[in-house]
Formats: structure tokens, sequence, C-alpha cells
């Protein structure tokens, strides 16, 4: 019977310090993306009408987003990721499957700017290239400023 609640209470122990390690992940991330989009405001971009995501992935995973993107702007996305992520990379494709922006660049923060020529749904592929300790948590921001 002890070693039952001895187990159960370690068990609780470890889903409340997996929790709190998430949370404080997201927080950080959050801080550096609020950073990011403030860089971005100094040049002219607001953030536009798509939500922040946040999200994690294992080193060698992909993910992908629906991004609604308008003719008449110009879109900086900008990717922000945890500690134990050496290279996130995003891919930025158009309603006809062309890739139209990438950043394959080796570090944790990518960046894709695009101005669209029609307005449309894009597809941003996300690829956690480098993660050192699976999983790693990223968030992602999108800001526009007319052409």
């Amino acid at each position: 019977m002890k070693k039952t609640i001895f187990t159960l209470l370690m068990s609780s122990y470890a889903i409340n310090f997996a929790f709190a390690e998430t949370d404080s992940n997201i927080m950080l991330i959050a801080a550096q993306m609020a950073l990011a989009e403030s860089t971005s405001e100094k040049a002219g971009y607001t953030r536009s009408n798509h939500e922040r995501e946040f999200d994690k992935l294992n080193s060698g995973e992909t993910d992908s987003f629906s991004v609604n993107l308008r003719q008449g702007y110009q879109y900086k996305i900008m990717g922000v990721c945890d500690k134990y992520c050496k290279d996130l990379d995003f891919k930025l494709f158009d309603d006809n499957g062309n890739q139209v922006s990438s950043d394959n660049s080796s570090d944790s923060m990518p960046i894709v700017d695009v101005a669209p020529k029609w307005s449309a749904t894009f597809k941003l592929q996300v690829n956690m290239y480098s993660c050192t300790q699976n999983p790693c948590f990223y968030g992602l921001t999108v800001m526009r400023k007319r052409n």
C-alpha cells in the first residue's frame, strides 16, 4: 500500500513537472516573440489577423499551417524556438503549391518575407531540423504592412 501511494505521488510530481516545463517553454517563446514583433513594428509592421501559433516537434518532424495572405501587403512570418532547438526552418507555399519563400538558415529564428501577388490561403511548412532534447517547443507570428 505504501509503495502504491509513493508511486502515485511520484507520478503526480512528474506530471506537474512536465506541465511546469511546458509552461516555462511557452512563456520563454512568447517573450521572444514579443521582442521580434516589437522590432518589426519599428519597421512599420503590425500583427496580422493570424493568431500566434505555439506547438512542439521532435527533431526531423514537420508541421504545416494555413495562412491567409492578402494582395497589397508585405508579410513577415517569424518563428522562435526553445533553448533545445538548434535549427528551425520555414517554407511558404502559395495556393498552387509553389514555394514562394523559405528560411533554411542554421538557426532557431526563421523569417520568411513575402508580398503576395494575389490574395489566397498559403501553406507554411515548419521543419524542426535539429532539436537536442525532444520535443522542442516553437512559436510563430505573422506581421504585415501595406505595400
